[in-house]
């Protein structure tokens, strides 16, 4: 049984850690799709258990445009003018984030880029999809994995069977008793 665990917030990695070691030993293969690497640096999964990252896909092109023109360029200005590695630096850097970029971000950007590429914000989620194959489970570890796993089951069931959604992975290890289905 192949298990994907969603784990894109990493709140729950110890959770994430165990449960996908129990998969392995029962026998299943696991893979646990993670936002990015840094917070789970210091974890140690089972061996067999395969940790993929997000940020290792492509983002779609408006996005990466976004972080350069809104976030990066300017932040590394500012370090310049503030003088970097002090902590001035970091506060001007800060203010500016919470008092232009995310309100940019939050109330211009999202919304128009939602409504021009509704699916745009997918694609990281739809090209691991694609190179990884299919999942007889998934297991949602965290609140933020919630629209990920929603559209890991629409694309699997479009292409046929939908895979078992658990937020636990005891229902998916249990022997199956008739009449009863693991939710």
């Amino acid at each position: 049984m192949r298990v994907l665990f969603l784990a894109l917030d990493g709140s729950r990695r110890l959770a994430a850690v165990e449960e996908s070691r129990a998969v392995t030993e029962a026998g299943g293969r696991s893979v646990v799709l993670v936002s990015e690497m840094a917070r789970w640096q210091n974890d140690t999964l089972a061996p067999g258990v395969e940790v993929v990252s997000l940020s290792g896909y492509r983002k779609h092109w408006p996005l990466t445009v976004e972080q350069l023109v809104l976030f990066r360029g300017p932040r590394f200005m500012l370090r310049r003018l503030a003088g970097s590695g002090t902590g001035r630096a970091g506060r001007v850097v800060s203010a500016y984030d919470r008092g232009f970029a995310n309100r940019v971000h939050r109330r211009a950007f999202r919304p128009a880029y939602l409504r021009l590429w509704p699916d745009g914000i997918h694609r990281q989620l739809d090209s691991f999809l694609a190179k990884a194959g299919r999942f007889d489970a998934i297991v949602v570890t965290d609140a933020r994995s919630f629209p990920a796993a929603r559209r890991v089951v629409e694309q699997m069931a479009a292409a046929g069977e939908p895979p078992r959604v658990a937020f636990r992975v005891e229902p998916l290890l249990a022997p199956a008793t008739p009449g009863k289905e693991a939710s």
